[in-house]
């Protein structure tokens, strides 16, 4: 068998490993480390000449510093054959070659280990990859940073949207309560003449009819602010409308009173109310509310039937809730019935906008509503949240 410095000193050999490539080809002894031998690729990759490298140490050729990504050139990567890719490998103008290296072992029968290393310089390469990859990173951050303004324009473009809607609103709302401000006056006009004339009746019919006319004239100065609190809010927002308080108890029993006219005989309306529960909302808003919720809930019972309208506070809410013993609500509509104009009624009972305003209302002061297909008493069940509740003393 061939020593492996007479493999070395062959001129076949040197031609075959050492001249017909075009990488670099190097040779170094395992035991000291020293560079036996290399082609003119090697000094073409390192920038040192050939003469200054052959005998020294390999570690001539590993770099000071190396990246973490990165491995040098040094011993430990020449004591194992295989490939390894990124190798750190020193030039003479002070820059770093990354290079693929193939490392391969030849024994004499001395014992002696030479490491026979094929170097393909991969720094232009690597370079341009990562020049890549770093513009690849600079497009994702682009590409996000442009979604980030479409939807900066989209939500914008909302904004415009509810302005504009809001500003329309705002000229109908103006024309509506124009419109209703004069025969609201004559209403009231009427009712005052209709109050005097009281006078003239029996003393046993005076008491209810003076009841009847009061309740009257109370609907008609609520109907007025309603109309003055839409004109106020269009104008100018919302905020000090969103201070407002009142005392949602009697809110209910007011609402009661005015669907009373609509119970029938054999339909029993239970009250659970507190004396006094406030709630952060003001008290027209509430009172519209509940009687959607308590005209509703009549509807569903019919002629006969049960509904209970409960009222007081739960942990720092005001809470009103409306039950009735009808039909319920279909599990497939349960959260479709506050959409706006969804009503199950049809098109001549129902125009689908009550239960949407009391969403519409319940929302803007911080609070929520809730429907139950079927609750304690089996048939529908309304719960509305409103903060600034009192604890309820009933």
């Amino acid at each position: 068998m061939l020593r492996a410095s007479q493999v070395l000193d062959s001129r076949n050999t040197v031609e075959l490993l050492f001249a017909t490539t075009s990488d670099a080809v190097f040779a170094v002894g395992l035991e000291d480390g020293r560079l036996l031998q290399a082609n003119e690729h090697l000094e073409l990759l390192t920038g040192f000449p050939l003469a200054e490298l052959l005998g020294q140490s390999i570690e001539r050729l590993s770099p000071e510093e190396v990246p973490s990504r990165e491995r040098p050139l040094d011993k430990e990567v020449l004591a194992q054959p295989g490939l390894y890719e990124e190798v750190a490998m020193a030039r003479a103008d002070g820059f770093t070659a990354i290079t693929t290296l193939r490392v391969a072992h030849l024994d004499d029968d001395c014992g002696s280990t030479i490491a026979v290393c094929m170097a393909r310089d991969e720094t232009e390469r690597r370079m341009l990859k990562r020049e890549l990859i770093t513009k690849h990173v600079a497009l994702l951050a682009a590409h996000r940073d442009l979604e980030a303004r479409q939807r900066e324009i989209g939500e914008l473009t909302q904004r415009l949207a509810a302005v504009s809607r809001q500003a329309m609103l705002a000229e109908i709302v103006a024309e509506v309560a124009h419109a209703l401000n004069n025969p609201l006056g004559a209403l009231m006009s009427s009712l005052r003449v209709l109050g005097r004339l009281g006078a003239q009746l029996p003393e046993d019919e005076r008491p209810r009819y003076e009841r009847v006319v009061k309740r009257c004239e109370g609907l008609g100065h609520r109907m007025a602010r309603v109309v003055e609190d839409l004109r106020v809010t269009c104008r100018q927002g919302a905020s000090q409308h969103l201070q407002a308080r009142c005392d949602l108890a009697a809110e209910v029993r007011s609402a009661v009173a005015i669907v009373e006219h609509r119970i029938p005989s054999d339909v029993k309306v239970e009250l659970d109310v507190p004396q006094t529960v406030t709630a952060c909302v003001p008290a027209d808003e509430a009172n519209h509310a509940i009687v959607n919720l308590v005209a509703n809930a009549l509807e569903a019972v019919g002629s006969q039937g049960h509904v209970r309208i409960r009222c007081g506070s739960e942990e720092g809410r005001a809470i009103v809730v409306v039950d009735d013993d009808g039909p319920g609500i279909d599990e497939s509509i349960v959260d479709k019935i506050f959409d706006p104009f969804f009503s199950t009624k049809g098109q001549r009972l129902g125009t689908g906008v009550g239960l949407s305003m009391v969403r519409r209302m319940t929302m803007l002061f911080g609070g929520s509503v809730s429907a139950e297909p079927h609750g304690e008493l089996g048939g529908a069940s309304f719960r509305i949240e409103l903060p600034g509740g009192e604890p309820c003393i009933a």
